[in-house]
């Protein structure tokens, strides 16, 4: 089972009815909002299941022993069977990282087998770039990171070079900064780049196909870790602003580095058995422990020898499978990695367009990133200026979104690892653009845009501080039903391994003021321990088994999608504000502090602030967005998610104004870095929104689109509820349904004829190409359209526009029972369409 965060973070998939009855501990009834059906792998095993979905915010995910039966696994009460094994491992762990102890020390690792040397082409001549203007902000770190790369001999300071590329500053996830050289302007079109291949995928498999468990190699610094010779380092120069500095080691983005570097693990890695090295990403493995560890021990002696240094706390030792070059390797097989899925779903339209190119394109590192998938041969030859012919390693077949439409378009693949991800004018062409000669008509309203941005921040500086907000508006109060009893749980018992991590996040809890330590407590929740995605863990109280059952639930509405649309109708562009720490924000009334206490291994904590997992929680929180929200012009907030729009930018920014004007009279405080301005679309409860109307996510119509055929009536019902949450874009979506409802009849045998597969595969295909709805407008006429067939009666409503045309805004549809179909046909036949209209 999951609750209710754990089915939001599924896609909110629609659920349907369960006759299921679950009691907790001390037979308290869990609330059941219903059930879906999911896809569930475990290893290199699938299975479609049922998933109950619990009616708490904070409900814990769980998984039974319906669905360890469906994978055939029993839980031993002899945890000794593995521990044989398990002992040798960590002993040999323990053992490699003592003997190879110069592998995992700190600093740099120099190579001493030999230097990099880059060759240039005949006739290459020198290229000297003036330094490029950086951020003021950026500055300062600009310096330090240079002052770094200097402490550790990447490179030196230099009084003078004939050559000199720009750099160019990136950020990283982590907040910190990158420098680069931009050698793509001075060296690499001048270099004889070396040619030493790059292994394919198959070639690096071959070596791990008898493999039990897998150890994943992190080499520290990767590229860095080979010195350049002298010659070398003369054209491996960057201008900054604090001057001159000559590379020592071997930078990323050479146009050799890749080449070189590959040739280095070959090199060192090609006869060790069970294991590949693609680039820096090495893979040792083992038809048994005993060989798993020699050929770990043969690889290390090498890395040692050569001078290479691994990261020990980046490396993974004898995993069940491991995630190697997109994919996901294990002893059972291979498939698609999750990120890489991922990936290919979360990537927006192409943003960099070249005018110039005939042919839209990517390199290898942008061909990976979308799964690396299969090539066809192409006869289609490239040329860059001047002449230089682009290597193709082939083309492949791609679906392409722009806006509200949808393309099957061909996409070239260029044998270059940096090669640049351009859309060129056959893309272009298939959407029908243009590009204006002229940027000017755009800039005016950009810049409005921008210094509109810039002036909100500041004016509103303190909604977008550090740390956490308190709303001067209310405070939380739960009410209990009467005669509710205190509930008191002992603290779960811990893993030693999260003693120090939940020690520290009680501690920054407590420093935070969302808790407090109290000596006594009726009432004591015990703590559930998350891992979160970053590494860190989060701590949340297990209410459902103390106070969420015997509170009187706050009833205050959440609003419907289509409620929410009507305020955003006119927006051409749309704001997305995040509200950080959401239910946090709001302090609890001191009455209700008393329920709201948790039981750990380091004591009672009252919270003071309202804490999700309470089941009033989200309607508390509704009702104040409410107050804060439901006159704002363009405005739109369900929970913490809030959308602000306009008809034009002048409208946008003063619906923004009085937002931020709200939210800092409350005391409540947004996290800049988290929210979007100005987007032409935005994804709001499983849908997209934008000027031009609504239509499903992409999310949700590739969880529709992914759905095996119904092998029973349950899973045909699933599929259906998945499929009618999008229903008001597909028209006659009864007729279509007639087919398979016919299936889920009382005393009907369930037999999927080739009808039904078709009627499944139209359905599926309808959500793929589902029609964009217009938002409903007061100010333009309405349009009702209706029909009927011998197995549903249908209707759209439509708007109609200046110009004459008609959009749809909403379809609707019904199937008939077998004792009113003779009835409505009778109607529409003699032209008194009454049912449909009566249903629209």
């Amino acid at each position: 089972m999951v609750g209710l965060r754990g089915w939001r973070q599924l896609g909110s998939p629609p659920c349907s009815p369960t006759n299921q009855k679950l009691r907790a501990y001390g037979g308290i009834t869990v609330p059941l909002r219903g059930q879906v059906n999911v896809r569930v792998i475990l290893g290199e095993q699938a299975r479609q299941l049922t998933l109950l979905v619990t009616d708490l915010e904070q409900g814990s995910n769980l998984m039974g022993l319906d669905w360890l039966d469906a994978f055939g696994l029993r839980l031993s009460p002899y945890d000794s069977t593995c521990l044989v094994e398990e002992e040798q491992v960590g002993a040999a762990i323990k053992d490699i990282a003592l003997k190879h102890e110069a592998v995992f020390q700190p600093g740099m690792g120099a190579c001493t087998l030999f230097k990099a040397h880059l060759v240039l082409k005949p006739g290459a001549q020198p290229k000297m770039f003036k330094p490029r203007p950086l951020p003021f902000a950026l500055m300062d770190a600009v310096k330090a990171e240079i002052q770094r790369l200097s402490d550790q001999g990447i490179w030196k300071p230099v009084p003078t070079s004939q050559w000199a590329a720009p750099i160019v500053v990136v950020k990283k996830a982590s907040g910190g900064i990158r420098i680069c050289g931009d050698f793509k302007v001075t060296v690499n079109p001048q270099l004889e780049v070396n040619q030493f291949p790059i292994p394919r995928l198959e070639e690096l498999l071959v070596k791990l196909q008898h493999g039990r468990h897998f150890s994943k190699i992190d080499l520290a610094d990767a590229y860095l870790q080979i010195e350049l010779d002298e010659e070398s380092k003369k054209l491996m120069v960057v201008n900054t602003p604090f001057g001159l500095f000559q590379y020592q080691r071997l930078p990323f983005g050479v146009a050799s580095a890749p080449a070189i570097f590959q040739q280095l693990m070959a090199q060192l890695t090609s006869d060790v058995p069970g294991c590949a090295a693609y680039l820096d990403d090495i893979i040792v493995t083992g038809k048994d422990v005993a060989e798993h560890v020699q050929n770990l021990e043969t690889l290390f002696a090498r890395l040692k020898a050569a001078g290479l240094r691994c990261k020990l706390e980046k490396c993974s030792f004898f995993s069940p499978s491991v995630e190697y070059v997109g994919h996901i390797i294990s002893a059972g097989g291979i498939r698609p990695s999750e990120k890489g899925v991922q990936a290919i779903k979360q990537l927006p339209r192409p943003r960099n367009v070249d005018t110039g190119a005939t042919s839209s394109m990517v390199g290898l590192r942008g061909w990976r990133q979308l799964g690396s998938p299969p090539c066809s041969p192409t006869n289609q030859k490239l040329r860059a200026y001047g002449g230089i012919t682009v290597p193709l390693r082939g083309q492949v077949n791609v679906r392409v979104i722009l806006g509200e439409q949808a393309r099957q378009l061909t996409l070239l693949v260029t044998d270059l690892e940096q090669g640049s991800n351009l859309m060129g004018l056959d893309w272009l062409d298939a959407f029908g653009l243009r590009l204006s000669p002229y940027d000017s008509t755009c800039l005016v309203e950009e810049e409005q845009v921008g210094a509109a941005i810039k002036d909100i921040a500041l004016k509103h500086e303190a909604v977008f501080q550090p740390g956490m907000g308190a709303c001067t508006l209310c405070k939380a109060h739960l009410v209990l039903k009467p005669g509710a009893q205190p509930k008191m749980f002992k603290p779960r018992p811990l893993p030693f391994a999260l003693m120090d991590a939940v020690k520290a996040e009680i501690q920054r809890l407590s420093d935070q003021g969302i808790w407090k330590p109290v000596p006594t407590s009726q009432w004591a929740a015990p703590i559930v321990v998350v891992k979160k995605a970053s590494g860190g863990i989060r701590i949340c109280g297990d209410f459902k088994v103390t106070v969420n059952p015997q509170l009187e639930v706050n009833q205050f509405p959440i609003p419907r999608l289509e409620e929410l649309l009507v305020k955003l109708q006119h927006g051409r562009h749309f704001s997305k504000i995040d509200l950080a720490d959401a239910y946090l924000q709001i302090e609890l009334d001191e009455e209700s502090k008393k329920l709201m206490v948790v039981n750990t291994p380091f004591g009672l904590f009252q919270y003071q602030r309202l804490p999700f997992g309470v089941a009033s929680a989200p309607a508390i929180f509704q009702q104040l967005m409410a107050q804060l929200t439901s006159d704002v012009p363009g405005c739109a907030a369900y929970l913490d998610d809030i959308i602000v729009t306009g008809k034009d930018v002048a409208e946008h920014v003063q619906n923004l104004e009085t937002l931020f004007a709200r939210l800092k009279a409350a005391g409540l405080r947004c996290k800049l870095e988290k929210c979007s301005f100005f987007s032409p679309s935005v994804e709001y409860v499983g849908h997209i929104i934008s000027a031009g109307g609504i239509r499903p996510s992409e999310k949700g119509v590739q969880a529709i689109k992914q759905l095996p055929r119904p092998r029973n009536v349950h899973e045909l019902r699933v599929f259906l509820g998945k499929v009618n949450y999008y229903a008001k874009f597909l028209k006659n979506f009864a007729d279509d349904c007639a087919l398979l409802n016919a299936l889920r009849k009382k005393n009907a045998s369930f037999i999927w004829m080739d009808e039904h597969q078709l009627a499944f595969e139209r359905l599926k295909g309808k959500i793929a190409q589902a029609t964009v709805l217009a938002h409903f407008r007061e100010d333009l006429p309405l349009v009702l359209a209706t029909d009927a067939s011998q197995y549903g009666i249908g209707a759209v409503l439509l708007h109609r526009y200046a110009d004459g045309t008609e959009k749809p805004i909403a379809h609707a549809s019904k199937t008939l029972t077998i004792s009113s179909n003779l009835e409505v046909l009778n109607i529409f036949r003699s032209e008194q369409p009454a049912s449909s209209v009566f249903l629209a």
